[in-house]
């Protein structure tokens, strides 16, 4: 409690008024309500921030599954055009860039009846018959690359620093009755740069964060804070807001490392406050030193009243 004293003979001890205490009252809670709002309107604004730059990463994984995609589906051409000529297909295996990246590449022809003929073009693809339980694909490989539409992520073959991503594109995408399977190293725990500094990401293949992990930029996971998710599908390499029901498609995720806004965007509700407290202090100040003035007037005439009588 702020009290004034007056040492005048009969003088009244001075206390704060309602009027102030009124007026300090709402310039806490209006700090308090300023602080809050802006806060809350900045992470809304940080959040559209994220989303934003999101989008924009998302342009290097539908970069490299379109590579993936064109390079699978020149391969799928050329063996309907030659007639899985294995000269012409690892022709072309040596001029692709994207080709080269693939450790393994076999093309399948299925057939009215019985499994379908392999024809290996670059490694030793597991297509000769059961895999082990370790390959990841299963022991039906030749079957569900066989059984392939469009392009799909079949899973992973090896294990730690073997580990390589399985892929099977088959029609429409491949004209003929050809399916084209390839796989690309991807070791266990690979860690990638994030395309945007103060940004880490995390890509699934599926719809949760509980799907297998393709690669990250940290190993800190499941990405906690703000996040962002954006599903690609695999065929058009295009982001869909959600997937049908068996639609093949990757899991991005992104995560802020901190707010995206500016420094200060970020301390605004700060200042504020400040400034609410800072009027209302004032404005108590001035209301109570009129106040302060008039009961000093009111004393001294009383006084000097009383002294003259």
């Amino acid at each position: 409690m702020i009290r004034f004293s007056h040492r005048a003979p009969g003088a009244r001890k001075w206390r704060l008024t309602r009027t102030s205490a009124l007026i300090l009252a709402v310039a806490v809670v209006g700090a308090i309500g300023l602080a809050t709002l802006t806060s809350v309107l900045n992470r809304r604004d940080s959040h559209r921030l994220l989303v934003l730059q999101a989008q924009d990463a998302t342009v290097s994984i539908r970069s490299l599954l379109s590579q993936y995609q064109a390079a699978m589906s020149s391969i799928g051409s050329v063996a309907a055009a030659t007639g899985i000529s294995t000269d012409r297909l690892r022709a072309l295996s040596d001029e692709n860039p994207t080709i080269q990246s693939f450790s393994e590449v076999a093309v399948l022809k299925r057939s009215a009846g019985g499994e379908p003929s392999v024809t290996v073009v670059k490694g030793n693809p597991p297509m000769s018959g059961s895999t082990s339980p370790s390959a990841g694909i299963g022991a039906d490989a030749l079957a569900r690359v066989a059984a392939a539409r469009g392009m799909q992520v079949l899973g992973f073959t090896g294990r730690g620093a073997s580990r390589q991503l399985a892929l099977a594109m088959g029609s429409p995408a491949t004209p003929g009755g050809y399916t084209v399977y390839a796989e690309v190293p991807l070791p266990d725990g690979m860690t990638v740069a994030s395309p945007f500094p103060h940004l880490t990401i995390a890509v699934y293949n599926g719809v949760a964060d509980t799907s297998p992990l393709l690669f990250a930029s940290t190993r800190d996971l499941p990405l906690a804070g703000d996040t962002v998710e954006v599903f690609i599908d695999i065929n058009t390499g295009t982001a869909v807001s959600r997937p049908a029901p068996g639609q093949p498609v990757l899991l991005f995720v992104v995560a802020a490392e901190h707010s995206l806004l500016s420094a200060p965007e970020q301390i605004l509700p700060a200042i504020l406050a400040a400034l609410s407290l800072l009027t209302g202090g004032l404005a108590a100040w001035a209301v109570q030193s009129a106040a302060r003035r008039r009961d000093l007037a009111v004393d001294t005439a009383n006084h000097l009243k009383e002294k003259n009588e």
